[in-house]
Parts: C-alpha cells; sequence; structure tokens
C-alpha cells in the first residue's frame, strides 16, 4: 500500500499522497497511524512532526473506537503505541472501544462511513471477513450512480464461500452492477501486487 503510494511521488507533492483515499478500520489498535508517520520519515528524510501532519491529513475512520489517540509531535497527550500503561491510563485508554450496538447508535460516525462508501470510485478489502454487522456499516444508504470496483481478499475462504462474499459485496453498489474482484489465493501484499493496474 504504501510503496505504490509514493510511487514516482516527489517530496514536494506529499501534501497530496492521501488525497481520495479514506480507510475504515475495524480493529481498534492505531498500526496504520504508526506505520505511515515511520514509513514516511524513512522515505523521505522528514522529520517526525512533518510526517506527522502529513497522516493526519489521511480520513481514518474506526467503527468500533480504539485504544486512545497516537502519542505523536502533533499529539503529545496521547497514548503511545506499544506503551505499558497503569491502571487509571488503562481504564481510560479502553473507553474509546465500542460494541457493535454502541457504534451503530452514532450516528454521525455511521453516516461519514456510509457517504464514503458512496463516493467511492473503488474500495478495496484487505484482511477482512465481511461479517454481516461490518458490511451493514458499510452498506449505503442512496442508490450509487456510478458502477464501483470492488477487490478483496479471501485468503483461506473456500471457492463456494469467495462467490458468497462477492454476492455479499454487492449491497455496497445498491442499483449498481461492479467489476468485483475478490481472491481467495493471496495474501494482501501479493493481492495489491497483483491489482496494482487497477488501484
Amino acid at each position: 500500500f504504501f510503496t505504490q503510494l509514493i510511487a514516482g511521488r516527489q517530496k514536494a507533492h506529499l501534501n497530496e499522497i492521501f488525497r481520495g483515499i479514506t480507510i475504515i478500520c475495524f480493529n481498534y489498535d492505531r498500526c496504520i497511524e504508526h506505520y505511515l508517520i515511520h514509513a514516511l520519515q524513512k522515505a523521505y528524510f522528514i522529520p517526525p512532526s512533518e510526517a506527522a501532519k502529513l497522516v493526519s491529513l489521511l480520513e481514518i475512520f474506526y467503527p468500533y473506537g480504539k485504544v486512545g489517540e497516537l502519542k505523536t509531535d502533533l499529539n503529545p497527550n496521547g497514548v503511545p503505541f506499544g506503551a505499558d500503561l497503569n491502571v487509571d491510563k488503562f481504564i481510560q485508554t479502553v473507553q474509546g472501544i465500542r460494541t457493535y450496538t454502541e457504534q451503530v447508535e452514532d450516528e454521525n460516525s455511521l453516516v461519514r462511513i456510509k457517504r464514503s462508501i458512496t463516493n467511492a470510485n473503488a474500495i478495496v478489502f484487505l484482511g477482512f471477513a465481511y461479517h454481516p454487522q461490518n458490511m451493514e456499516i458499510l452498506k449505503p444508504d442512496n442508490i450509487k450512480e456510478l458502477t464501483t470496483n470492488i477487490f478483496g481478499t479471501a485468503y483461506g475462504i473456500s471457492d463456494h464461500g469467495t462467490k458468497e462474499v462477492a454476492n455479499l459485496t454487492k449491497t455496497l453498489t445498491i442499483g449498481n452492477i461492479a467489476n468485483i474482484e475478490i481472491n481467495n489465493k493471496l495474501k494482501c501484499e501479493p493481492f495489491l501486487k497483483h491489482f496494482q493496474l487497477s488501484l
């Protein structure tokens, strides 16, 4: 993912690196932000503060919350990645985790997630289990005018199960026939390489 983001991108155009990209992460951790901040520093020899500022431009939704805001140069009061927390800080951190029911009640977040799916030209599922309740969170309320391309990993899922997953993803493009590529043979990295020209 990161390799494709930076391919041919000059340092002068870093402000546009995440333009048009939205991530919806069903995990609680902050691995994406942590990785991208460090990867940007290494790739472009920029300071942590600049990398953190760039990553702050990336729209990331956590439908089930997350274990605290990540501590960065921009957010010194956040929770350090991989930190050992005392009891009080631990209790405070887990307050950010929500159940499925709590997420459904968070209308503002839900609307923004659905809007991002509605406006997407391509939807890519990586390491996703396609649970019905998670698909319901993503399902747009409005019919899309344009066909969306859908790509997804289904590693370890049977061929029959993969066909069912493909049918399930069709619900994200209400009233439209999407180009759907669900692959159960490739893990995430080779999957992205295989479909890189389409993405």
